[in-house]
This record gives C-alpha cells, structure tokens and sequence, in this order.
C-alpha cells in the first residue's frame, strides 16, 4: 500500500481547495448541498443504530455510533462534495499556499455552510420526518445526547467543536492521502 507524504498531500488538497474556490456557482452549490445530505445521513444511520441498542453496555453503544458516524465523510470524500468542516483546513491550505485569495475563503465557507445546510434539512424533512423512521428509542437517544449538551456552557461548546471540526479536517486530510481508494 502506498501513499502520499505530508508535503504532497498539502499539494494536492491545497490545489483542491483552488479548484473548489473556482468552481461555477450552480455546480458549488449542488456539490455542498450533496455534502450536507451525506454528512445528515451519516448521522441518520447512527441515529437509527445505536438509538436503537436497548440493554447494550453505553461504551458499545458510544463505540458503533463512534464508528458510523464518520460514513457521513466517506460518502462527502469518495463522491467529490463540499463540506464546511473540511473547507476549514482546505481553503485556509490553499490560501496561506497563495493559491486563492481572502475573498475566495470566505465565499467558499460561506455558501458551504448555507448549502450544508440546505442538504441536511431535506435529509431532515424527507428521510427522518416524513419517513417516520425515528422511533421512540431513537429519539429518546437523540435527546439524550442533546440534553447532555446542555450542561455545557458555550465556550466549552465551542472548544469542543473546534476539536470535532479538527477531526474532520484530518480525516480529510488522511483521504486526500491515499493513492487508491481502499
């Protein structure tokens, strides 16, 4: 098996985020809204999964959630579209790379993130509300999760959600890696 080294890979995911900062509107915007109804599926799967492991020990249940969630990022990696979280290391590469410009970071992140979330909220509406496929369980556990939250106050939130954005961007990063697809 072999693979890129680190200078190559900041190559060639910063000529990536080049691509991506000249990509025609219609085009950007179909691939981040596909970004987003594959990252709301990788969370619908683990949703569905481990909301529904009743009577399991917690640490297995934290465990095959851990282990699903991340198929949201195969599917933005393998197919080609655009997510928020990885255009934060992407488009920051290539624009310290000179290889795009202030104003092509910020658009990129900007309609990412709107698109983003456009293609989660159909995946919301269509495949979990009109679907009915959460059951009681489920969204038991989702609330769980969310209430647990909670008691976090928003800084800490924050800090948390720069180390989950960080984790993103390296599986990304160890994506753009690889010389083949396994």
């Amino acid at each position: 098996m072999s693979y890129y080294n680190p200078y190559e890979i900041a190559d060639i995911f910063g000529t990536a985020s080049q691509s991506k900062a000249r990509t025609p509107f219609i085009k950007f915007a179909i691939m981040a809204i596909m970004g987003g109804i594959f990252i709301a599926l990788g969370g619908l799967l683990t949703v569905v999964v481990a909301g529904n492991m009743n009577g399991i020990a917690l640490g297995l249940v934290k465990f095959t959630a851990g282990a699903l969630f991340p198929v949201g990022l195969i599917m933005v990696s393998v197919a080609g579209a655009d997510l928020f979280t990885s255009d934060c290391a992407g488009m920051t590469l290539s624009t310290m790379q000179k290889k795009t410009v202030w104003t092509d970071l910020l658009k990129v992140w900007a309609l990412s993130y709107a698109f983003n979330f456009i293609g989660s909220q159909l995946v919301a509406y269509f495949m979990t509300y009109k679907t009915g496929i959460l059951r009681t369980d489920a969204v038991n556990y989702v609330t769980g999760i969310a209430n647990g939250k909670l008691k976090y106050s928003w800084d800490i939130v924050f800090l948390k959600g720069i180390g989950a954005n960080a984790l993103v961007c390296l599986g990304t990063w160890m994506g753009y890696a690889g010389k083949d697809i396994i």
